[in-house]
């Protein structure tokens, strides 16, 4: 009976893989039965065909086994520890599957210790039952920052990276999962990777950026952008940096399409270090490559001019050198665009820009269009960090040279400065008075031009 169910399971599986809309209807009675089977008081052969029972089961039908997925769970844990046949693979497969199912789910995986048992796993000396036990830990990375926390404090990362370094890996056909799984350990950065675990991880991860696999390469692209995010005060920057030939490579996957996203951010974190780090990447040629880059990457894009910005005066002088690119209608177009998101870093790049410039920088960055950004930002009441910061900027302006004042009038600025008295409630004071100076100034400015207002009564 089991041989002839797993047999039936087989053909739906088949039919499904040819496109068929075939749902698996199984009675709670069967499910049940297999379920005893996987018990450790059945023979190695009856605990081996209920893994595979639910490695094909729930391949196609969830529902069926949500009622007893806690004693599952728990019996596939155990049966991943077991080296008899294909029982390690099949059920590192069903935890895989079950990994996919909701948050509830994969906390119950690590409750029952299903991390160190896939571990265990991982360290197989047969491949397809070490990669899928990998693959396994990358579902449960993926699901929330909680479970990648967990999933971090197990040594998974430190076995993958040693897989990389196999000379038999650039042959494996579980490429695409191992980097997979490893990009899911390492999003968001991590506090936590040791440098000479993140040179390694560099070093591996290298030669991957020039595979032919265009999934394998953008993985391999965000595993690099992750690891530069890491929060150990730019040793993992610098690292990156130090890699031969590795910011080179990241420069031209800026024009691959497969791998632009992942690069970017990489190039992002970079920047967001200090500014000998943010010169590295300026001088590797990156500003003309940002100017060529496509429209559907803008928040990225303007994220990265935001952070250059705030560099020294000879790296505003790069970012706004009309031979590197045209980046004043990028911004521009950037601050009165619809996506409240793109337009914020908008305000970012221009408040940093104003206030980091040269004297003679200033004037050229007054004189372009950048000031057309300023009342779009302003009017913005989602982030009083910002409008306080592009009103400081705005005020260091002034003190370079009052003449500006009717500049910002003719940009709308000063009547964004009203609306923050009249409407700006949740502005902090301090901006608030700097806004109600930038008022009187102008109105002070006016009487030395033309004199006080009077009025004549006529009787």
């Amino acid at each position: 009976e089991v041989v002839v169910l797993l047999h039936e399971l087989e053909v739906l599986a088949k039919f499904s893989m040819d496109g068929k809309d075939l749902k698996i209807c199984l009675s709670k009675t069967e499910v049940s039965t297999f379920l005893k089977m996987l018990s450790a008081e059945h023979s190695f052969i009856a605990q081996a065909c209920a893994v595979e029972y639910f490695r094909r089961l729930l391949v196609h039908d969830s529902s069926a086994t949500t009622e007893i997925v806690d004693n599952l769970i728990k019996e596939l844990i155990r049966c991943v520890r077991i080296n008899y046949g294909s029982m390690q693979r099949d059920a590192a497969w069903a935890i895989t599957n079950l990994a996919c199912w909701p948050h509830a789910v994969c906390e119950q995986i690590i409750a029952h210790n299903g991390i160190a048992a896939l571990m265990e796993c991982a360290q197989n000396t047969d491949d397809e039952v070490r990669e899928q036990a990998i693959w396994a830990i990358g579902n449960i990375a993926s699901d929330c920052p909680s479970c990648r926390l967990a999933v971090r404090r197990s040594n998974v990362l430190s076995t993958i990276i040693n897989i990389l370094h196999k000379p038999q890996f650039s042959h494996s056909k579980h490429k695409r999962n191992i980097i997979w799984a490893m990009t899911q350990i390492l999003r968001g950065g991590s506090p936590h990777i040791p440098p000479a675990q993140t040179q390694a991880a560099l070093n591996g991860l290298l030669p991957l950026l020039y595979d032919d696999d265009e999934k394998l390469r953008s993985d391999a692209t965000w595993g690099v952008a992750y690891l530069a995010n890491s929060f150990n005060e730019g040793e993992a920057i610098n690292m990156v940096l130090e890699t031969i030939g590795l910011l080179e490579r990241l420069l031209g996957l800026l024009d691959d399409p497969n791998t632009v996203d992942a690069a970017l951010r990489a190039i992002g974190n970079i920047v967001a270090g200090d500014d000998e780090q943010t010169q590295r990447v300026i001088d590797a040629g990156v500003l003309p490559k940002l100017e060529s880059t496509s429209a559907s990457q803008r928040k990225e894009l303007v994220w990265i001019v935001s952070n250059i910005a705030a560099g020294t005066h000879s790296q505003i002088d790069a970012l706004f050198d009309r031979n590197n690119g045209d980046f004043v209608t990028m911004l521009v177009e950037a601050g009165q665009g619809d996506d409240v998101g793109v337009r914020k870093e908008a305000g970012w790049a221009v408040a940093n820009a104003l206030t980091g410039a040269s004297v003679a920088k200033t004037h050229w960055l007054c004189a372009s269009n950048l000031l057309r950004v300023v009342p779009f930002v302003l009017r913005m009441d989602t982030d009083p960090t910002l409008i306080e910061r592009l009103v400081y900027a705005l005020e260091i302006v002034t003190r370079r040279c009052a003449i500006y004042l009717p500049v910002f009038t003719s940009y709308g600025i000063m009547e964004s400065f009203r609306n923050i008295l009249i409407d700006g409630d949740h502005i902090d004071p301090l901006t608030r008075q700097r806004a109600e100076r930038f008022i009187n100034e102008k109105i002070q400015e006016n009487d030395r031009r033309y004199g006080p207002v009077t009025y004549e009564f006529v009787r």
